[in-house]
């Protein structure tokens, strides 16, 4: 109930701020680059199993940083009248991103993504599986100053993970365990 009640009150705020933000546009916020919450959501996975540890209030108190992924185009280089000109290509953007994520005492973020990366290639058998079993979306929210509307969403469709970095243990250092995730990509969406 309090969850109905508080995503209605967000969504009447979101719709007040884009009306005023209509006829004063000056004085729109810049974002925060510490406002933001990521999850993964596996509605599109047929297997629904590779997101079980994580649910959507989980995976946003692990998260240390995310990137936007960069977005570029070619360019074709054309000679007109002895200038030089170019016009856009093809999308030649990298298809990944990184995440940094807190671990905790009992590894649960580089369990989940080991098990993750283990189910895609078993290095025993070398047996993978298909694409619609082992991709799940990653939503990475945009959030204004209050925490309370949602400025932006970008989503990352069918991701899986490629690369799990190392984890550096150290007698010397007393911070929290990071682990370092690189996520593949088929397409980006952003969401206004």
């Amino acid at each position: 109930m309090a969850n109905k009640l508080l995503k209605s009150l967000t969504e009447k705020i979101n719709v007040v701020r884009r009306v005023r933000n209509l006829f004063r546009p000056d004085n729109i916020e810049p974002q925060r680059e510490y406002m933001f919450e990521a999850y993964f959501n596996a509605s599109g996975a047929k297997n629904r199993t590779i997101i079980e540890i994580f649910t959507e209030a989980q995976i946003r108190l692990y998260v240390k940083s995310a990137e936007f992924p960069s977005k570029t185009l070619a360019q074709i280089p054309m000679n007109y009248l002895g200038t030089k000109i170019s016009y856009t290509g093809k999308d030649n953007s990298e298809k990944t991103t990184n995440l940094t994520l807190w671990d905790d005492e009992a590894s649960t973020v580089y369990t989940f993504f080991s098990n993750w990366m283990r189910m895609m290639s078993n290095e025993y058998s070398g047996k993978g599986t298909s694409k619609s079993t082992h991709r799940a979306n990653m939503i990475l929210r945009l959030k204004d100053v209050s925490d309370l509307a949602t400025t932006k969403e970008i989503h990352l469709i069918n991701c899986y993970p490629v690369d799990l970095g190392k984890v550096n243990l150290s007698y010397e250092a007393s911070q929290a365990l990071e682990v370092q995730i690189t996520l593949a990509f088929d397409f980006m969406r952003v969401i206004h």
